[in-house]
């Protein structure tokens, strides 16, 4: 009897090419669960290299806290893909691999051999996944974009905020979030292609758009307007549903989450059935 695997992805073998932070993201999560990460660096280094923070404020290409924290539990090799010789080793791994993640943009993608096509040529069991601002086949392929880019295109920055505040400009939420919402996705969808395959014994491309998954994460933000007829607005902390902390009249707190309609009911027991609870935007939420 074949022993079972001490995590969930031991025996798989990923290779990731970082630029942004999101094929790094994706390639660590895999890693903890167990997979074998082979990541790839130009002789420049990973530019995450270079992001802090570092001790004492000093920088240092070994001790950036950002690169440490994203390449934990992984192998890494210098290698110059442009060259002859660097695209002999990247072929050679390439053989013994069971998926590639990386966060080139598209033309220079295929301009390096790193297209879908071209890494999967004569690897019908390889899964490629690629992560770029607007993903390889919409119209925005060849857009350029930054966090900040995607973070706007996807509608984060607009309802980023407290509410009472509609002059305030667009906001940007703290961190790569888009880099790492795109990474999530993209280590999730992967592991959804590497499943498929146990069925199929073929590999398949996985192509992620940052800009929709930072669409995803808004929710119900979208449905609104066709649904409630409430344009989109800064709701803060408020989702569609009822959940924070609210300071009673004796001055305690309470914790109130409601996501299933019986537990909204049963709030509204709890209140004595106030009387915009019958509201229509309330009572048919």
């Amino acid at each position: 009897m074949t022993p079972m695997p001490e995590r969930a992805l031991d025996g798989l073998t990923i290779i990731e090419h970082n630029r942004t932070g999101a094929a790094a993201y994706a390639a660590k999560l895999m890693a903890d669960l167990g997979a074998e990460v082979i990541k790839l660096e130009p002789p420049t280094g990973d530019p995450d290299r270079y992001l802090g923070p570092f001790p004492g404020g000093e920088p240092h290409a070994e001790k950036s806290g950002t690169f440490l924290y994203l390449n934990c539990n992984k192998q890494s090799v210098t290698l110059d893909i442009t060259s002859d010789s660097g695209r002999q080793v990247l072929e050679s791994l390439l053989r013994d691999a069971d998926a590639v993640i990386h966060d080139v943009p598209p033309a220079e993608a295929e301009r390096l051999g790193l297209g879908s096509r071209q890494l999967r040529a004569g690897k019908e069991r390889l899964v490629t996944t690629t992560i770029s601002p607007f993903g390889e086949s919409g119209p925005h392929r060849e857009w350029k974009a930054y966090d900040l880019t995607t973070l706007s295109a996807g509608g984060w920055t607009w309802l980023n905020g407290w509410p009472g505040h509609p002059e305030m400009p667009p906001l940007r939420p703290f961190g790569r979030q888009s880099a790492y919402q795109a990474g999530v996705n993209a280590a999730v969808a992967t592991m959804g292609a590497l499943f498929a395959r146990l069925r199929t014994g073929r590999g398949q491309h996985v192509e992620i758009s940052a800009q929709e998954c930072i669409t995803a994460i808004l929710e119900m933000t979208f449905a609104f307007w066709p649904y409630m007829n409430m344009p989109t607005a800064r709701w803060g902390q408020r989702p569609i549903h009822p959940i924070d902390f609210f300071q009673c009249k004796d001055g305690g707190w309470i914790f109130v989450l409601c996501v299933e309609e019986h537990q909204w009911q049963r709030l509204v027991e709890l209140m004595d059935t106030p009387e915009w609870t019958q509201w229509d935007v309330a009572a048919n939420r």
